[in-house]
Protein backbone atom coordinates (compact mmCIF):
# COMPACT_ATOMS: atom_id res chain seq x y z
CA UNK A 1 0.00 0.00 0.00
CA UNK A 2 2.49 2.35 0.79
CA UNK A 3 3.89 1.84 -2.46
CA UNK A 4 1.22 2.94 -4.48
CA UNK A 5 0.21 5.80 -1.96
CA UNK A 6 3.77 7.16 -3.11
CA UNK A 7 3.66 6.16 -6.31
CA UNK A 8 -0.19 7.67 -7.10
CA UNK A 9 -0.86 9.28 -3.97
CA UNK A 10 -1.05 12.77 -5.79
CA UNK A 11 -4.11 11.40 -8.13
CA UNK A 12 -5.99 9.71 -5.48
CA UNK A 13 -5.79 12.96 -3.38
CA UNK A 14 -7.29 15.15 -6.46
CA UNK A 15 -9.39 12.51 -6.81
CA UNK A 16 -10.67 12.81 -3.49
CA UNK A 17 -10.51 16.46 -3.41
CA UNK A 18 -13.31 16.15 -6.30
CA UNK A 19 -15.76 13.85 -4.57
CA UNK A 20 -15.96 15.09 -1.21
CA UNK A 21 -19.49 17.25 -1.50
CA UNK A 22 -17.75 19.97 0.45
CA UNK A 23 -16.41 23.58 -0.23
CA UNK A 24 -12.61 23.37 -1.36
CA UNK A 25 -11.25 25.72 1.38
CA UNK A 26 -12.83 23.63 3.85
CA UNK A 27 -11.53 20.01 2.13
CA UNK A 28 -8.09 21.66 2.33
CA UNK A 29 -8.39 22.14 6.00
CA UNK A 30 -9.25 18.75 6.53
CA UNK A 31 -6.38 17.57 4.71
CA UNK A 32 -4.26 19.61 6.30
CA UNK A 33 -5.63 18.42 9.75
CA UNK A 34 -5.22 14.94 8.91
CA UNK A 35 -1.35 15.52 7.76
CA UNK A 36 -0.57 17.14 10.78
CA UNK A 37 -2.12 14.65 13.13
CA UNK A 38 -0.70 11.71 11.37
CA UNK A 39 2.77 12.94 11.46
CA UNK A 40 2.10 13.82 15.45
CA UNK A 41 0.93 10.06 16.08
CA UNK A 42 4.02 8.81 14.15
CA UNK A 43 6.51 11.37 16.08
CA UNK A 44 4.91 10.66 19.38
CA UNK A 45 5.06 7.04 19.03
CA UNK A 46 8.58 7.05 17.70
CA UNK A 47 9.74 9.82 20.60
CA UNK A 48 8.26 7.47 23.49
CA UNK A 49 9.76 4.19 21.75
CA UNK A 50 13.48 5.97 22.07
CA UNK A 51 12.44 7.08 25.69
CA UNK A 52 11.23 3.53 26.48
CA UNK A 53 14.64 2.05 25.01
CA UNK A 54 16.58 4.62 26.99
CA UNK A 55 14.89 3.87 30.32
CA UNK A 56 14.98 0.10 29.87
CA UNK A 57 18.86 0.21 28.92
CA UNK A 58 19.17 2.89 32.31
CA UNK A 59 17.07 0.24 34.13
CA UNK A 60 19.38 -2.79 32.87
CA UNK A 61 22.18 -1.06 34.43
CA UNK A 62 21.07 0.04 37.45
CA UNK A 63 20.08 -3.46 38.05
CA UNK A 64 22.82 -5.77 37.08
CA UNK A 65 21.62 -6.31 33.57
CA UNK A 66 24.07 -7.56 31.20
CA UNK A 67 24.24 -5.82 28.01
CA UNK A 68 21.95 -3.17 28.75
CA UNK A 69 22.52 -0.97 25.71
CA UNK A 70 21.68 -4.15 23.48
CA UNK A 71 18.12 -4.55 25.69
CA UNK A 72 17.88 -0.94 25.37
CA UNK A 73 17.76 -1.05 21.45
CA UNK A 74 15.38 -4.01 21.45
CA UNK A 75 13.26 -2.22 23.38
CA UNK A 76 12.99 1.25 20.86
CA UNK A 77 11.91 -1.48 18.49
CA UNK A 78 9.27 -3.57 20.69
CA UNK A 79 7.94 -0.55 21.89
CA UNK A 80 6.90 0.35 18.34
CA UNK A 81 4.52 -2.93 17.96
CA UNK A 82 1.27 -2.84 19.24
CA UNK A 83 0.53 -5.24 22.05
CA UNK A 84 4.11 -5.93 22.54
CA UNK A 85 5.85 -2.99 23.63
CA UNK A 86 8.91 -2.74 26.28
CA UNK A 87 7.47 -5.27 28.97
CA UNK A 88 8.32 -8.10 26.92
CA UNK A 89 11.96 -7.16 27.21
CA UNK A 90 12.18 -6.10 30.88
CA UNK A 91 9.27 -8.42 32.27
CA UNK A 92 11.29 -11.82 31.36
CA UNK A 93 14.29 -9.96 32.47
CA UNK A 94 13.11 -8.92 36.05
CA UNK A 95 11.18 -12.57 36.48
CA UNK A 96 14.53 -14.69 35.44
CA UNK A 97 16.46 -12.63 38.31
CA UNK A 98 13.87 -13.02 40.57
CA UNK A 99 13.55 -16.91 40.27
CA UNK A 100 17.16 -16.74 39.78
CA UNK A 101 17.79 -15.14 43.35
CA UNK A 102 14.98 -17.66 45.16
CA UNK A 103 16.43 -20.86 43.99
CA UNK A 104 19.79 -19.89 44.47
CA UNK A 105 19.11 -18.47 47.70
CA UNK A 106 20.82 -15.02 46.52
CA UNK A 107 18.82 -12.08 48.24
CA UNK A 108 20.57 -9.64 46.56
CA UNK A 109 19.27 -11.24 42.50
CA UNK A 110 16.19 -11.53 44.11
CA UNK A 111 15.99 -7.93 45.04
CA UNK A 112 17.73 -6.40 41.99
CA UNK A 113 14.87 -8.79 40.05
CA UNK A 114 11.79 -7.15 42.24
CA UNK A 115 14.00 -3.94 41.85
CA UNK A 116 13.70 -3.79 37.66
CA UNK A 117 9.85 -5.00 37.75
CA UNK A 118 9.32 -2.17 39.85
CA UNK A 119 10.91 0.17 37.92
CA UNK A 120 9.68 -1.34 34.55
CA UNK A 121 6.08 -1.01 36.08
CA UNK A 122 6.46 2.45 37.32
CA UNK A 123 8.72 4.00 34.59
CA UNK A 124 9.14 2.47 31.92
CA UNK A 125 5.76 1.18 30.81
CA UNK A 126 3.91 3.67 32.98
CA UNK A 127 5.71 6.57 30.55
CA UNK A 128 3.66 5.55 27.78
CA UNK A 129 0.11 6.30 28.85
CA UNK A 130 1.87 9.73 30.75
CA UNK A 131 3.97 11.07 27.42
CA UNK A 132 2.22 9.99 24.14
CA UNK A 133 -1.52 11.78 24.89
CA UNK A 134 0.95 14.45 25.56
CA UNK A 135 3.32 14.20 22.96
CA UNK A 136 0.24 13.83 20.23
CA UNK A 137 -2.13 16.24 21.52
CA UNK A 138 0.76 18.58 21.66
CA UNK A 139 1.69 18.60 18.09
CA UNK A 140 -1.87 17.55 16.74
CA UNK A 141 -3.11 20.76 18.46
CA UNK A 142 -5.77 18.23 20.55
CA UNK A 143 -6.55 17.70 24.29
CA UNK A 144 -4.45 14.80 25.45
CA UNK A 145 -8.20 13.14 26.63
CA UNK A 146 -9.54 13.19 23.15
CA UNK A 147 -5.90 11.70 21.63
CA UNK A 148 -6.47 8.88 24.95
CA UNK A 149 -9.93 8.42 23.84
CA UNK A 150 -8.89 8.08 19.78
CA UNK A 151 -6.20 5.27 20.97
CA UNK A 152 -8.12 3.28 23.01
CA UNK A 153 -11.38 3.35 20.36
CA UNK A 154 -9.25 3.27 17.08
CA UNK A 155 -8.02 0.46 19.06
CA UNK A 156 -10.86 -1.63 20.27
CA UNK A 157 -12.17 -0.86 16.93
CA UNK A 158 -10.23 -1.49 14.60
CA UNK A 159 -7.38 -3.31 16.21
CA UNK A 160 -3.58 -1.93 15.92
CA UNK A 161 -3.78 0.10 12.86
CA UNK A 162 -6.67 1.89 15.01
CA UNK A 163 -3.60 3.34 17.18
CA UNK A 164 -2.73 5.81 14.06
CA UNK A 165 -6.12 5.93 12.70
CA UNK A 166 -8.12 6.59 16.26
CA UNK A 167 -6.62 9.64 17.01
CA UNK A 168 -6.88 10.81 12.87
CA UNK A 169 -10.31 10.26 13.35
CA UNK A 170 -10.79 12.09 16.51
CA UNK A 171 -9.17 15.07 14.89
CA UNK A 172 -11.25 15.11 11.90
CA UNK A 173 -14.46 14.73 13.47
CA UNK A 174 -13.44 17.90 15.94
CA UNK A 175 -11.97 19.80 12.31
CA UNK A 176 -15.47 19.01 10.85
CA UNK A 177 -17.28 19.96 14.38
CA UNK A 178 -15.22 23.26 14.13
CA UNK A 179 -15.86 24.40 10.66
CA UNK A 180 -19.94 23.62 10.00
CA UNK A 181 -20.43 26.02 13.85
CA UNK A 182 -17.63 28.78 11.79
CA UNK A 183 -20.34 28.17 8.76
CA UNK A 184 -23.36 28.50 10.54
CA UNK A 185 -22.11 31.50 12.86
CA UNK A 186 -21.39 32.94 9.47
CA UNK A 187 -24.81 32.80 7.97
CA UNK A 188 -26.58 33.61 11.17
CA UNK A 189 -25.11 36.86 10.56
Amino acid sequence: MTYYFLKDGNKLLAYAKSIIPIKSSHVNVLLKRFNDVTYAVVYGNVVVAVVQGILTCLGFFIFGVQSPLIWGIVTLFTSLIPFLGAVVVWLPASIFLIVAGYSSGDGLTLLRGIGLLLFGLLFISSIDNILKPRLIGGRANLHPALVLLGVIGGLSALGIIGLVIGPVLIALAATTITIASRSKLLRNY
